[in-house]
């Protein structure tokens, strides 16, 4: 009961003082004393002998004359004093309709107690409600309903600066806006009532005025200036001073107007190239308003610099591809010249004005045409690092700490061109000109080291030419208007060092591909591939490194896959649940049923509303600026989803299933199709991973079967030698890396397990099911047994490797 009582919002019984006799026989009341709680009747015994014969009757009505929040319960309690009647009954009328019949509920008792009780389930309107018991009845009492201030709907306005040259964006039922910083942002919020007051609180305590309208249930936010990010609350009061009881949440993200993004596809990183040679330029250029001019930018030492522009005026967030076959022997390139390119394009930047942006600066070493590569064996002991670097004299190193200074002379030019020095440009110019310093050191210990006559001008040159460059970079501390000239000097002592290169080159395959590449060997390593060496890799002596972990683009399309599956299957739950209560309305036959489906249908809108603001907080999150261009297609595809979802909840705030379910179908296909294209994003990946593990299945099986074959020959030996204990030691350390390459294999097998357990459940269970069987100690475990004596013989047991990993169909 009292669990009852305060559900109903009544907190306890509180007596009140009885009102005058003489009021209530004004009123034509039968001698009753009334609470403002409840009534008291006395009854003489005279006069009702039968309800309380030689003594009164009298009755508490309980809670009496009530307020309550709109759609709380109320529990009615009849207590009586004296001889309790048989029955007694709770009548509810309209307060505001006369037409409307009043219902009547039978009020129960329990056992003896002299009280009895019943209760109305919701209260949505003011109502006059009283008890009958036998010929007598209580005065009315009336229960007001109220509400809190509540937020029902917000659509959102957006202004964009007038350099973006976009129209202003109209964002219905949304409580989160993304644009770019300077936009005005307008809300319109829809109330349940008129308030007095509103404002948006945020999370570091400021607070932003709403301002509303007296007369009608609306507040607005008007020309707000989005500047920073911000997460904020929205506080309501009423004019009884209440205040909402439910929290909104408003995410307001101001977006920078990003640079271009560039991105050159081929040729990849630095070449050496011959003077006849073609070299073929493919590159892509974005913006997330758009282009207005995109081009390249080539130079060959000793002459100017050519632009080419390959398009103008770009829409929004549209990619444009750069294009271009340059002809080196048009260009009559000499060996050892230097050509350096870059990609560039011009957007608006937030001042109005156009911005170059440019990619980083790439080079080609124009080749002699004749050079000679000679294969050399490496010395016992050598270790890998030395093996496959070449000549590796001090020019080589000299010259990429050459190109490293020009690379971040460039940067500097690129961030700060037509700016005034600031602390930071001036403390990065310090670390260029020290290096600088240190690359001049080193060549003018090179040239006291000279004794050729040949190569004397050369080195000579390379320190006139790295002087003149420090002399640049100590300028170019305080003003960047010298950084053009600084570049220049650098790359001409680059080409200085380039022709000071040796054209002879002893050359070692090494069993580390990627280990010799970073060794220097990057610049040769197109002409190294063309060699026909006779050495053959061993690989079986390495062990493979375990995969590394996913990079952050991978990681965030997994995470947008496994929201997308989740709301694509929310969408669909809805809709067959949807269909069913359309199902039921139609076969409804009384009101009851009907306002119990109309109920449900007010749920499933909220639940709706639920969906369309995680899709909301989804297309945030792609209008991040590491999203932007990557998810740009899939943004705008979301877009006319999530207009399909704000339908569906239209739809069911106006009844009309029929509508909600239709609109909730094409939403849940569009959920779906954006699903499946994610996926495919992720599928290449675990392609390629397990194409991997395949190979390396494959290779260890192979090499366990030359390794078994070895162990038999040896021991079908009759009589054993010296060298069979070398030759046992050997095998057990291929066994031993044989167990290294089976427990790389397994851990890359778990990995990508677990990374595809959510997006591709079928592939994660093979490769389980795979990992239960490959466990050490069952059919993929290696066992060595030495027995004691002068040699030592390695005796197999059960040692197997599957040559075929998981398949999976691609």
């Amino acid at each position: 009961m009292k669990r009852s009582l305060k559900a109903a919002g009544i907190s306890g019984w509180t007596p009140f003082p009885v009102r005058n006799s003489s009021a209530c026989a004004s009123r034509k009341w039968p001698r009753w004393h009334c609470l403002s709680s409840g009534c008291r009747l006395h009854i003489k015994s005279s006069e009702y002998a039968a309800l309380g014969p030689g003594g009164s009757l009298s009755v508490t009505v309980t809670p009496g004359d009530v307020t309550l929040e709109r759609g709380s319960g109320l529990v009615v309690l009849a207590k009586f004093t004296g001889q309790v009647p048989t029955e007694a009954t709770l009548v509810i009328a309209s307060a505001t309709s006369t037409n409307t019949p009043a219902k009547r509920i039978p009020l129960t008792r329990n056992l003896a107690d002299p009280v009895f009780g019943g209760s109305i389930t919701e209260v949505g309107s003011n109502i006059i409600y009283r008890v009958e018991f036998g010929k007598e009845r209580s005065r009315d009492f009336a229960v007001n309903v109220f509400d809190y201030p509540a937020l029902q709907r917000s659509d959102a306005r957006i202004v964009y600066p007038e350099y973006t040259t976009l129209p202003e964006k109209r964002i219905e039922e949304t409580r989160r806006v993304s644009a770019v910083e300077g936009s005005k942002v307008d809300f319109t919020l829809q109330l349940n009532k008129p308030v007095t007051g509103a404002r948006l609180v945020g999370k570091d305590r400021s607070i932003i005025p709403l301002t509303v309208e007296s007369n009608r249930p609306l507040a607005h936010l008007k020309d707000f200036a989005l500047l920073t990010n911000g997460t904020y609350e929205l506080q309501l009061i009423d004019a009884d001073r209440r205040t909402n009881k439910l929290t909104a949440q408003f995410v307001l993200e101001a977006l920078k107007n990003r640079r271009p993004e560039l991105k050159l596809l081929a040729p990849r990183g630095d070449q050496r190239v011959s003077p006849l040679e073609e070299m073929n330029f493919n590159g892509e250029a974005w913006d997330d308003f758009g282009l207005r001019d995109h081009g390249l930018s080539y130079t060959v030492s000793g002459t100017n610099t050519f632009t080419m522009t390959f398009g103008t005026n770009s829409a929004p967030n549209e990619k444009k591809s750069i294009a271009h076959l340059l002809k080196l022997e048009d260009l009559r390139a000499q060996p050892d010249q230097l050509v350096s390119w870059f990609l560039w394009a011009d957007d608006i930047g937030p001042d109005g004005k156009v911005r170059r942006t440019a990619s980083d600066m790439y080079f080609a070493e124009v080749r002699p045409f004749e050079e000679i590569y000679r294969e050399s064996q490496a010395q016992q002991g050598e270790s890998e690092q030395s093996q496959g670097q070449g000549q590796g004299n001090e020019t080589q190193k000299l010259a990429e700490l050459q190109k490293q200074i020009i690379n971040a002379t460039w940067k500097l030019e690129r961030e700060h061109s037509g700016k005034d020095a600031s602390d930071a440009y001036k403390a990065d110019a310090t670390v260029v000109l020290d290096s600088q310093a240190q690359a001049l050191t080193q060549a003018e210990a090179m040239q006291e080291q000279v004794t050729d006559p040949r190569f004397a001008p050369l080195v000579e040159s390379v320190v006139k030419e790295m002087e003149q460059a420090a002399k640049h970079l100590s300028e170019a501390r305080d003003s960047t208007k010298v950084l053009p000239d600084a570049l220049s000097s650098e790359q001409s002592a680059y080409q200085a060092l380039l022709k000071l290169s040796a054209r002879e080159y002893m050359v070692q395959r090494n069993r580390n591909q990627q280990q010799a590449q970073g060794q220097g060997q990057q610049r040769n390593q197109q002409q190294l591939d063309q060699l026909d060496m006779k050495e053959q890799d061993n690989r079986y002596e390495t062990q493979r490194q375990a995969t590394p972990q996913q990079n952050p683009e991978q990681k965030e399309q997994l995470q947008m896959l496994n929201r997308l599956k989740e709301l694509a299957q929310r969408q669909q739950d809805m809709n067959e649940r949807i269909k069913e209560l359309q199902a039921s309305l139609q076969e409804a036959q009384t009101d009851e049923e009907r306002e119990e489906i109309k109920r449900r249908l007010k749920r499933l809108r909220e639940e709706q509303q639920e969906l369309l603001a995680d899709v909301d907080e989804m297309r945030q999150r792609m209008e991040r600026p590491e999203n932007q261009s990557k998810m740009a297609e899939a943004r705008q595809q979301l877009e006319k989803t999530r207009n399909e979802i704000q339908k569906t909840a239209e739809a069911l705030e106006q009844e009309q299933a029929s509508q909600a379910l239709a609109s909730g179908t094409r939403a849940q296909r569009d959920l779906q199709q954006l699903r499946d294209d994610f996926r495919k994003k992720t599928a290449g990946e675990f392609s390629d991973e397990m194409r991997q593990m395949r190979n390396d299945a494959r290779q260890l099986a192979e090499k366990q079967q030359e390794i078994s074959k070895e162990m038999e020959a040896l021991g079908d030996k009759k009589q054993k030698t010296l060298t069979d204990s070398g030759k046992s030691k050997e095998l057990a350390e291929q066994l031993q890396q044989q167990r290294s390459g089976l427990t790389n294999l397994l851990q890359n097998m778990r990995q990508v397990s677990e990374k595809a357990e959510a997006v591709e459940p079928l592939l994660s269970k093979q490769l389980y099911d795979t990992l239960q069987k490959e466990q050490p100690g069952a059919d993929g475990e290696f066992i060595e047994h030495f027995e004691p004596g002068a040699g030592a013989e390695l005796q197999p047991r059960g040692a197997s490797i599957r040559g075929e990993g998981p398949r999976r169909d691609q």
